[in-house]
């Protein structure tokens, strides 16, 4: 978790004893999200978690504004299991499902550049909001995740058990079938 230290300074007495938790709940709580995937349906997953997410975030947020510290960690916590029970694996195996490798690119190189926007504002944020109201920030994240979650209830497709031609399926509407014929009709014509 970017910046963990900071953020448990002057919450804990020992940031790194946190941040050490922290890393051991992620293993495990991978080991625990890969299992899941199997039995249960990405979407299914995806918006169950993204919905404990955001209202985990906001609860983080609250709590650290009125300074209840164990509270926030063990929000923070339950925040890191149900990103690796949702978007910490699913986002990757969803996409390649359903994208083709330019996409998958283009997808990859922006969630990596939204990583890197966010590790370099975070410092200049916190500084100009000072560090007792960090919590505004994991508010915000919960608001965006939030959004993010009526996004995947309206346009994520469930891919659990599908093959490549039945999820490709359910991304061809009446709307872009004439660039599936044609696409196919290309194909046709390259490979004589």
């Amino acid at each position: 978790m970017f910046y963990s230290n900071k953020i448990f300074k002057g919450v804990v007495d020992n940031e790194d004893t946190v941040t050490f938790l922290i890393g051991m709940v992620n293993f495990f709580s991978s080991l625990v999200g890969l299992m899941l995937i199997g039995k249960f349906g990405r979407k299914t997953l995806m918006v169950v978690f993204n919905v404990v997410m955001f209202l985990d975030l906001a609860a983080v947020g609250i709590f650290q504004l009125n300074g209840q510290k164990d509270a926030m960690i063990g929000c923070l916590m339950l925040f890191i299991v149900s990103f690796e029970f949702s978007s910490g694996p699913i986002v990757w195996l969803y996409m390649s499902e359903i994208m083709c490798d330019k996409s998958q690119s283009v997808a990859t190189v922006a969630n990596w550049m939204m990583n890197l926007i966010i590790s370099i504002i975070t410092p200049t944020v916190v500084d100009a909001i000072g560090e007792e109201h960090i919590g505004y920030i994991f508010i915000i994240c919960g608001g965006l995740t939030f959004i993010g979650t009526l996004f995947l209830v309206v346009y994520m497709k469930e891919t659990m058990g599908k093959t490549p031609q039945e999820i490709e399926g359910l991304f061809y509407t009446e709307r872009n079938k004439d660039f599936k014929t044609k696409k196919m009709e290309n194909n046709l014509l390259n490979t004589d």
